[in-house]
């Protein structure tokens, strides 16, 4: 049931931020939008350029879902949060 409601919670931020898909493999999250536009690409740069784990492209972005471990679900709601501001 935790699982669902983490889902269902992703998905939910996934709406407001117009993701069109979050694709899982057993390597990495892809979060697509069909138009990631120069202030969000700037915004997940300031947040995420650092780190190893993200990498932001012109429609996408990427989570090394190996490196983070359990911390994949914080992660990726962050991301998905700013994305949707």
């Amino acid at each position: 049931a935790l699982h669902l409601l983490t889902w269902l919670q992703i998905k939910a931020l996934a709406l407001r931020a117009h993701v069109s898909s979050v694709v899982t493999t057993d390597d990495e999250f892809v979060i697509r939008q069909p138009v990631m536009d120069q202030m969000a690409r700037e915004r997940l740069r300031r947040r995420f350029g650092r780190d190893p784990t993200v990498r932001i492209g012109p429609q996408f972005v990427r989570l090394d879902r190996q490196a983070l471990g359990a911390n994949w679900v914080e992660k990726l709601s962050n991301l998905l949060e700013l994305l949707g501001t």
